[in-house]
C-alpha cells in the first residue's frame, strides 16, 4: 500500500474509534451540573453577590430558542472538538494535497503542503490558549459563574467552580479570527460567518448559564487579542508560551486551596488542564519537526512569524517553476519516495498516538479525580 496508504487505513480506524471517544466526552462535558424532570419547578439565582448588568445570571428559564441556537453551535465550536479537529486535519492533510499521480506539479503541492501544515500547527497551539491559558486564568481571577439553580430550595452551581474569562468564548474568538485572517471567502461573507461564530457561542455561555456577559465579552477580546499575538510574533515564542502556560497552570490549580473535586466530575479542570498538555506536547512536537525537515536540520526560520512567512511563500510560488521549490537531493526521488519522505507518515502518525494517550490520561484524571 506504501507508507500514505497505510495512513489512510490507520486514520479510518482512529477516526471510528474517535467518533466513540467524543461522544463520551461531549456527554460528560456538556451535562448540566444536575438533571432536572421536566414537570420540576426549577428556580435559578446568581451567584455573585449584587449583580451588575456584566455579571447577571442570564439563564434561559424554560430554554427557548437563544439556547436551542447556543447548543447546537457548541456541537462543533469548542475548545476540545477544535483541537481534535486540528489534530485530525494534520493526520488527513497529506491524502488531501499530495498527489503521486501528477509529477509536475509536486513541487507547488509540496509547498502548498509545508504552509497548510505550519498554519494547523499554529490554529492547535492557539487553541490550548482555551485549555491551558484559561485554567490558569480561572484560578488567578477565581470568579465564580453567575448562576445556580436547583429544586426545593436545594442549589447546584452551573459548571465549574470558576468562570472568568470564558473559554469557550475565547474559542469562538480565536476561530472567527481564524476565519477572517486567512479569508477563504470573500471579505464580507468572512466577517459574517465570523460574527454568527462567537455571537452563537457568546449566547450559548449565557443562556444555559455557564457564563456572565462579562465573563463572556472578556473571553471573547483574550481570544481576538491572542490570535493578533500568535500570528505576528517569531515563531519561537511558542515555546515561551508553552514553558508559561504550563507553569501557569500547574501553580495556579495547586495553590487554590476551593478546587476540589469528586470522582466521575465533568467539571474537573484539572483533567481539562491535562488534555490541554497533550495538545500543547503534540503542537511542540510536530513545530520542530516541520521545520527540522523543510529547512536542512535548521531552525532559522523560526524568526519569522507564520504571517510573514506565508506571504513569503506566496510571493515564492507565484515566481516560481514546480521544479523550482524542489531542494536538491530531491530531483534524484522517484515520485512516490518524494512524496513519503514529505508526508513523514511515520513520525506523524507516533506523535498523534502520544497524544491520544495524554488525553486517556486527562480521562482518569476526571474519572478517579487525581
Amino acid at each position: 500500500l506504501g507508507s500514505l496508504g497505510w495512513m489512510a487505513v490507520v486514520c479510518g480506524c482512529a477516526m471510528g474509534l474517535s467518533e466513540l471517544f467524543l461522544l463520551t466526552l461531549l456527554v460528560l462535558f456538556t451535562l448540566p451540573a444536575e438533571a432536572m424532570g421536566p414537570g420540576e419547578d426549577v428556580h435559578c439565582r446568581d451567584t455573585l453577590g449584587n449583580p451588575s448588568f456584566f455579571n447577571k445570571c442570564r439563564v434561559e428559564n424554560p430554554p427557548g430558542v437563544l439556547a436551542a441556537l447556543g447548543s447546537t453551535a457548541s456541537q462543533f465550536v469548542n475548545p476540545m472538538l477544535m483541537a481534535v479537529g486540528a489534530v485530525f486535519l494534520l493526520v488527513l492533510l497529506p491524502l488531501l494535497v499530495l498527489d503521486d499521480r501528477l509529477p509536475v506539479q509536486y513541487g507547488r503541492q509540496k509547498q502548498r503542503f509545508h504552509m497548510l501544515r505550519l498554519q494547523c500547527i499554529h490554529f492547535l497551539h492557539r487553541m490550548s490558549y482555551c485549555q491551558i491559558t484559561n485554567v490558569a486564568l480561572y484560578c488567578i481571577f477565581r470568579q465564580h459563574r453567575p448562576c445556580e439553580c436547583g429544586v426545593d430550595g436545594v442549589y447546584v452551581q452551573i459548571g465549574s467552580i470558576y468562570g472568568m474569562p470564558s473559554g469557550d468564548a475565547m474559542t469562538g474568538a480565536l476561530v472567527g479570527a481564524t476565519i477572517i485572517h486567512h479569508s477563504p471567502y470573500n471579505k464580507i461573507v468572512s466577517w459574517v460567518a465570523a460574527t454568527v461564530v462567537l455571537v452563537l457561542k457568546c449566547i450559548e455561555r449565557l443562556a444555559q448559564g455557564y457564563h456572565s456577559l462579562g465573563q463572556v465579552l472578556a473571553g471573547s477580546a483574550m481570544g481576538i487579542a491572542f490570535h493578533l499575538y500568535s500570528t505576528h510574533v517569531p515563531q519561537w515564542f511558542m515555546y515561551v508560551d508553552t514553558l508559561v502556560n504550563i507553569t501557569m497552570g500547574l501553580l495556579a490549580l495547586k495553590l487554590d486551596k476551593h478546587v476540589k473535586y469528586d470522582d466521575n466530575d465533568a467539571y474537573n479542570i484539572m483533567g481539562w488542564l491535562w488534555w490541554g498538555f497533550g495538545f500543547q506536547f503534540y503542537t511542540i512536537a510536530m513545530h520542530l519537526r516541520h521545520h527540522y525537515t523543510t529547512n536542512n536540520g535548521k531552525f532559522d526560520n523560526m524568526k519569522e512569524s507564520v504571517t510573514a512567512m506565508a506571504e513569503r511563500t506566496q510571493s515564492r510560488s507565484s515566481h516560481a517553476r514546480g521544479s523550482e521549490i524542489l531542494l536538491s537531493h530531491e530531483f534524484e526521488q522517484p515520485l512516490e519516495e518524494k512524496v513519503n519522505t514529505t508526508a513523514d507518515a511515520p513520525f506523524l502518525l507516533s506523535a498523534t498516538g502520544a497524544v491520544f494517550l495524554l488525553a486517556w490520561l486527562s480521562h482518569l484524571v476526571q474519572v478517579y479525580a487525581w
